[in-house]
């Protein structure tokens, strides 16, 4: 059975969890000699994983949106400079 290079491509798994996966040895070779690789890979597919779950609850969480017809927006940043400067 031969297989096209669209199809191939098109079956591949290109989701952020098994981007890592596939590129960790990669990573491994510019992360920082103190930091384990295979512990840097879980940590980021476990960072993945929970703000994929973390999204659809700040979403439906009633104390991350503004109400509707509120007038709130955050405060202007000072562009003043401090007297003596």
């Amino acid at each position: 059975m031969t297989q096209t290079v669209s199809d191939a491509v098109a079956k591949r798994d290109n989701t952020p969890h098994a981007m890592i996966a596939t590129y960790s040895q990669d990573f491994a070779s510019v992360l920082p000699s103190h930091v384990r690789a295979d512990t840097w890979v879980r940590l980021a597919q476990g960072a993945l994983k929970k703000g994929k779950r973390g999204t659809t609850r700040a979403s439906s969480s009633p104390a991350c949106s503004t109400p509707p017809g509120s007038d709130w927006s955050p405060a202007p940043s000072s562009t003043t400079s401090r007297p003596g400067r």
